[in-house]
C-alpha cells in the first residue's frame, strides 16, 4: 500500500533501468554533478503502479566520491524527510569490493545484505558487514535457494502444497 522509490546508486554496474525496461535516462549522477538541480527531475513513474524510480544516470570517473560527497549525504536525508510514508531503498552494488556501497550504507537506516545459498560463506558475509555502522538495521535475504529436503520439519512439509 505505499509507495516505493527505488535508486539505483550502482553506478558502476546500473541495472534498474534494464530490468524495468526504461530507456537511459538522467539520474542520480548527473544530480549530484549539478546538472539536475531539483530532486523532482530525476524521479520517474514506472508502469508499475506506487514505484517511483531514480536512475544511476551517466557512469561517472568520479562516481566515488559524488557518492561519498555532502550532496549525497543530503540527498538521502531529503529523501527520508520529503516523503516519511514512502520506502526509499537503495539498490547498491555487493559490499566486498566496491567501496561506494559502505559509503551509502552508512547513511542509512536499514541495510538488507543479499547472499546466494551454497555460494556466499559466513565469513564472507562477515567480513562484507564488519564495517557497517553498528547502529544499522541489518537483515539479510538469501537468494536462488532451491528447496529441497532440509525444508521439511519432520515428516510434515514446510509451507503449503507440494
Amino acid at each position: 500500500d505505499k509507495t516505493v522509490l527505488l535508486v539505483d546508486a550502482d553506478v558502476l554496474r546500473p541495472s534498474v533501468n534494464r530490468e524495468l525496461g526504461i530507456t537511459t535516462k538522467p539520474g542520480l549522477m548527473e544530480y549530484l554533478l549539478g546538472e539536475k538541480q531539483n530532486i523532482n527531475e530525476i524521479i520517474y513513474s514506472t508502469s508499475i503502479e506506487k514505484l517511483k524510480l531514480i536512475p544511476a544516470g551517466a557512469p561517472h570517473h568520479l562516481s566515488n566520491e559524488l557518492l561519498a560527497s555532502d550532496k549525497m549525504a543530503s540527498l538521502a536525508q531529503e529523501l527520508a524527510d520529503r516523503y516519511p510514508d514512502r520506502i526509499v531503498i537503495f539498490d547498491c552494488p555487493p559490499l566486498i569490493g566496491v567501496t561506494e556501497t559502505l559509503v551509502l550504507a552508512n547513511l542509512m537506516g536499514q541495510a538488507v545484505v543479499v547472499v546466494e545459498e551454497n555460494k556466499t560463506k559466513l565469513a564472507d558475509i562477515q567480513k562484507a558487514t564488519e564495517n557497517l555502522n553498528e547502529n544499522l538495521a541489518l537483515g539479510l535475504v538469501v537468494n536462488k535457494a532451491i528447496r529441497s529436503h532440509k525444508d521439511m520439519y519432520g515428516y510434515y512439509g514446510y509451507g503449503y502444497g507440494k
